[in-house]
């Protein structure tokens, strides 16, 4: 749960597939004004994260998206390009972002995590 009171979780717009090429992933419920980023991998995990106050969903290795400031709904969005070679893989996504006044001492605030299958 982020310092707000609200609990950061994932979700996508589009459709995450190769003849749409719309896919975006997003996140939402983090502090807004902060610097978030989002990473994504190939297998899942449920691995203690930030000093055990979280749980990393995402296997290594861990591929991270650019930072974004998050704006004032509390989020934002990363766009995915979808390449052929993508069609009929899965990816596991979480987001990150900065939570300077967390309760737990951290400084940060994770997301859930998020499993897309690509379609052609």
């Amino acid at each position: 749960t982020a310092s707000s009171s609200t609990l950061p979780a994932v979700g996508w717009t589009g459709t995450p597939s190769f003849a749409a090429n719309n896919f975006a992933f997003a996140y939402s419920g983090a502090v807004a004004g902060t610097m978030g980023l989002a990473f994504f991998g190939s297998t899942p995990a449920n691995e203690p994260f930030l000093a055990g106050t979280a749980t990393r969903f995402v296997g290594a290795p861990l591929t991270r998206l650019p930072v974004h400031v998050l704006d004032g709904a509390v989020g934002s969005s990363w766009s995915i390009p979808i390449n052929a070679g993508m069609v009929g893989t899965t990816r596991f996504y979480q987001g990150w972002s900065r939570d300077p006044t967390n309760p737990d001492g951290t400084g940060a605030v994770v997301t859930n995590g998020l499993r897309v299958v690509f379609s052609n």
